[in-house]
This record gives structure tokens, sequence and C-alpha cells, in this order.
């Protein structure tokens, strides 16, 4: 006998469509049945649960996290640092002295804390395989982006050194059996990684069904780099024994580097675009490229925005993510959503889509996760509201989820 379940409360956010007031969603299992008004739903034999002045809606997806760094959350709580590089060489020291139990554990509660803010899935990306494992533990989707560094390294296999793991995941083409956490590969970022390994990075990718991450235009010495090859992001390189003197600098943006290396798709998630003009903008759209924003980081380590209103502009699929806790105060994804409105003036029903479905569609997990739809997960968040009317209620939903009044229904 199927065990039918019905949540019924003052308002529903299917997202893909309008709100429903005196709203129901019907799960069977671990999907949803149906959703509607409670009149509409026929809830015969079901179990009935009222949630009463209440928003239920879909879990969130974080697109980009960095869970590995967990353990510097002291790194974001203040802004001490001379710029972006800056603030990288800090981490990196940190990280080389940090004892391997202590970045473990913090990973374990991250994912709990992560939980506990509505969200459903996440896009983690790391370069250290063995919190890979953990991610099993995540009560949603998980996945997983390796990062590949190297910007002396001539291939693929060379940058990913020692990691004989990873190296065997690569070569057997990592089959994706649909068991979580999902493997991808990344490439850090344009000043960290060769073209060479960015390339194999898009092309293993491709070969395998898989979406690329990479971080693109999130500060001001990236550009200067590419347009110069000097700066903050070049001594850097030389400190750590990574410059190629025989890369040739290609003077442009980094969104167009990325073009001219034939990587940009609508498989290839750039995150941040913070450093950006118009004729990036309409390479992004010509491609189809999807993005990962991250506000609240961006606004630590640069005090700058990306120009999320023309991404909407020039039709992009956007997410939000909240980058890592060296960065962001905290892995609640309703923060970064309120900066987008306090700081760019941007429509919270927007917002919150972006939030959802939005992230879905840029992970590739719009059929499962993202919107309240029969036939999709159920993963349904509750909020308590005291909203009179539809346009008051997404400004209260993500204010009271800032504030952590978060529950799971199911």
């Amino acid at each position: 006998m199927i065990d039918l379940v019905v949540h019924r409360a003052k308002w529903v956010v299917p997202v893909v469509r309008p709100i429903v007031e005196n709203g129901a969603v019907m799960v069977s299992g671990n999907q949803i049945a149906d959703v509607g008004s409670f009149e509409e739903i026929d809830a015969t034999g079901a179990r009935i649960y009222d949630h009463g002045e209440a928003v239920l809606m879909p879990g969130l997806v974080n697109v980009h996290t960095h869970l590995e760094l967990s353990a510097f959350r002291e790194l974001g709580r203040v802004r001490n640092h001379e710029g972006f590089i800056d603030w990288v060489r800090k981490l990196l020291d940190i990280r080389f002295e940090m004892e391997p139990e202590t970045i473990g554990k913090s990973y374990e509660e991250a994912l709990d804390e992560i939980s506990s803010f509505g969200t459903v899935a996440i896009g983690d990306t790391g370069n250290d395989f063995t919190h890979f494992p953990r991610l099993k533990s995540f009560q949603g989707a998980a996945i997983y982006f390796f990062e590949v560094l190297g910007f002396a390294a001539q291939s693929l296999t060379e940058a990913l050194g020692g990691h004989e793991d990873i190296k065997r995941l690569v070569e057997s083409g990592a089959v994706d059996t649909g068991e979580k956490p999902s493997f991808q590969l990344g490439a850090h970022a344009v000043y960290s990684t060769s073209p060479q390994v960015i390339y194999q990075v898009k092309k293993w990718n491709s070969q395998n069904c898989r979406r690329m991450t990479i971080h693109v235009a999130e500060n001001r010495d990236e550009v200067e780099f590419l347009m110069t090859g000097k700066g903050s992001c070049r001594e850097l390189l030389e400190e750590r024994g990574q410059w190629n003197k025989s890369w040739k600098i290609p003077e442009c943006s980094p969104v167009k580097y990325l073009k001219e290396l034939g990587v940009l798709d609508e498989f290839t998630i750039c995150v941040h675009l913070v450093f950006i003009d118009e004729k990036d903008l309409s390479v992004l759209s010509e491609c189809g490229v999807p993005v990962a924003i991250c506000p609240r980081s961006n606004l630590f380590l640069t005090g700058k925005l990306p120009p999320v209103e023309k991404f909407i502009e020039y039709g992009l699929t956007c997410g939000i993510g909240t980058d890592s806790l060296a960065s962001s105060s905290d892995l609640n994804l309703f923060s970064d959503m309120q900066v987008l409105i306090n700081e760019l003036g941007l429509d919270p029903k927007l917002v919150l889509e972006m939030s959802t479905l939005g992230g879905a569609k840029v992970l590739g997990i719009e059929d499962k996760f993202g919107s309240l739809e029969k036939g999709k997960v159920s993963s349904i968040i509750k909020i308590p509201v005291r909203a009179d009317s539809g346009d008051e209620l997404f400004y209260e939903v993500i204010s009271r989820g800032m504030m952590g009044e978060v529950e799971w229904v199911n």
C-alpha cells in the first residue's frame, strides 16, 4: 500500500508557478505526487500535516562551496588582509599548519550546518580527496568538483601529481553510478592552472558527460595578470615555484581567454565573474554559460559584487553559493540572498528562484530538485510567516531564513 502524506500550509511556493494560498504538497515515498491548493488535492487516505502560518518551499541549492576550508572560519569573520592574494597566502599558510583531523571534523560540522539552513543540494569544490567520502553522509544531493591546480604543469596527469586515487578515477572515466556524491573535475582559475590543463579538464568532463567549474574574474589581480603578466598573481606563482616562463601573456580578459581556449559552454560553471565588462557578458551569453554567484564572499574579499542585473539582462542561468567559511561568516544561503536584495535592489522572488531552481539548473539537477513539482524529490522546507499577501511573502521568507527559522518537513 502506498503511504501518502499531505503537507498543508497557508502558503506554498512551487517556484515554477505562482504561490498558492492555502496550499498543499502531497508526497508519496520520497517523491512529490501533487501540488496545489488544499481544496484541489485529493487527500483521500493520506495523513495530513497542517503547518499553519508558514511557507512550504523547495530546499535550497548551494552551487558553490569549499567545505574543506571550514576549519578556517576565523579568516572569514574579520577582514584583515591586504587584497585577495594576501588572503590566499594567509589561507595557504594556516592550512599547512592545520591538523588533518581538525579539517575533517570541521568538514562534517559544515555539512550539518549547511543542511540546518535548508540546503538540499551542494556543489562542493576541493583539492583534498580524503574528504570526498564524507559527502555520503549529506542528506541531499552532493556534487563534488575536484579542483585541479598547476600553472607550471603541461598536462592533467602532471597537475594531478601524487593524487593517485584521482588519477585512477580520471583514467577509468569515473563512471557515474547515480550514487552520491557525483564526481567531476574543476580547474581552479586562469592564474593558477595552466591553459593546457584547463583544456584537458574540460575535455575529460565533456567525454564523461560532466560539468566543469572554474573561478573566473574574481579579483582585479587576475585581470591584471592576464593583461600584463605582472602583479600579485605572478608574485604568488613565483613564490610557490609554479611560474611558467613559456606562458604567453594573452592580453585579454579572463572570459575571452577561456573562450579562446574553447572551454566555455553550457556545461562550464563560471564562479564569481565580478570584474567583467559588456564584451565578456556577450561572450558568456553566446556560450550559454551558467553562473555561480557568491555575494558575501565577493564583498569580503574584494569589496565588490558581480553585475547580477546584467547577468539577468543577458539571459544567463544563475545560482547562488555561500563559498567557504574562510570568506563568509556562515553557510546560510538566505544571507547571500539578502545581500543581493539590499545591495542591488533585486526582486526577492527572483533571488529565491536563483537559490532553488536556478541553482539546480546550474548543477544540472533540475529534474529532481529546485521546485515543488510532481515527480521531483520531496525536499520541502518550512518557514513561519505572518505575511497576508504574496507581495510581502518573499521578503519575509528570506529575512526569517537568514535568522535560521527553517525546518525540514520530510
